[in-house]
């Protein structure tokens, strides 16, 4: 399932599992993050930064060490005293080689999805209904926060092939390619 969840959700659900376990977890606003999804702090010291998330939801590549050690930057910059990456695919030795020893936790899917599986039955049923009420597998623009539309390539060397695109257009011009997953599943 995680293959297939909007990025936007991704992160929601990652911030959710922290809640669950008793941090408070707060997902950062639409656009430029600075590098931080998810914000940890603890119950009794909510206004005090205790540690920063990054998710990756990235079906394709793995996380290089290019990403970690921003994050390390990221915590440095903001007094975080851990780091987590949480990324689908995983990461490169280069990445893993790089987080030992910096207070840095690497999670892939199959890492999340164990932690999640060590949750109540009902805190794990709390968490997948409410990571997958509506459209929950439709990507959402990094920009402006909403749902991303099926679009046509009308002309270049992509012409006539399907690609999501922001619904804000000609204002917001993201866009990003589907999924293998979605490619073999969706028709126009």
């Amino acid at each position: 399932m995680l293959h297939v969840l909007d990025w936007k959700l991704f992160e929601q659900l990652v911030a959710d599992y922290f809640c669950v376990k008793g941090w408070n977890a707060t997902v950062t606003a639409d656009g430029a993050d600075e590098g931080i999804d998810v914000r940890l702090a603890t119950k009794t010291k909510p206004d005090q930064l205790f540690g920063v998330v990054q998710c990756k939801a990235w079906n394709r590549k793995r996380v290089g060490v290019s990403q970690i050690r921003e994050l390390f930057g990221v915590m440095g910059h903001v007094n975080a005293r851990i780091g987590i990456f949480v990324a689908v695919v995983g990461y490169t030795a280069d990445a893993k080689a790089f987080a030992a020893n910096k207070h840095i936790k690497l999670l892939d899917a199959d890492d999340l999805l164990g932690l999640i599986r060590g949750l109540t039955d009902a805190q794990q049923a709390d968490l997948l209904q409410r990571t997958t009420q509506g459209d929950y597998r439709t990507p959402s623009c990094p920009s402006c926060g909403v749902k991303f539309i099926k679009r046509v390539a009308k002309r270049g060397r992509n012409k006539g092939q399907w690609f999501w695109g922001c619904r804000h257009f000609p204002r917001c011009n993201n866009r990003m390619q589907p999924s293998a997953e979605q490619l073999a599943t969706s028709a126009i």
